[in-house]
């Protein structure tokens, strides 16, 4: 059961998913190499970082239509891992062995991960938040 502190997921309609598909369309067909600066982070591994923000939201939402999620709680770590690791195989593996297409890279599977668990802290802060506090508490 969801506590008092557990926030209703909203999908697409959720800010982080909004923010990070602004930063990933910028990042990926609107703003020029010429103008990131040679900075290799955002050539390389900004959008990989926020993936995980824009693509979570779209499976849940899928899921959900589909009649296999329920209730619109923000989502679990094992609604994030398993896509994570989905990823990670097919896009740094697959692909590039495989498929000649991408370049295999573990700091891409990383940037996954770290964007993972930060969107997961994001979107289940009140919850984390009262975790800690009845923690604290207790001690």
């Amino acid at each position: 059961m969801a506590s008092k502190a557990t926030k209703e997921f909203r999908y697409l309609l959720d800010k982080l998913f909004l923010f990070s598909l602004t930063i990933y369309i910028l990042n990926k067909w609107l703003v020029p190499n010429s103008l990131k600066g040679g900075i290799a982070f955002f050539n390389n591994y900004l959008n990989d970082l926020i993936f995980p923000a824009v693509a979570i939201p779209l499976i849940l939402f899928i899921t959900k239509l589909s009649k296999l999620r329920y209730p619109d709680t923000p989502p679990k770590l094992s609604e994030i891992i398993p896509p994570i690791i989905v990823w990670s195989i097919g896009f740094e593996y697959v692909g590039p062995v495989y498929l000649n297409r991408g370049t295999a890279d573990i700091f891409d599977v990383v940037a996954y991960f770290a964007g993972g668990l930060g969107s997961w802290m994001w979107w289940n802060y009140a919850g984390l938040k009262e975790k800690l506090t009845q923690k604290w508490k207790g001690l």
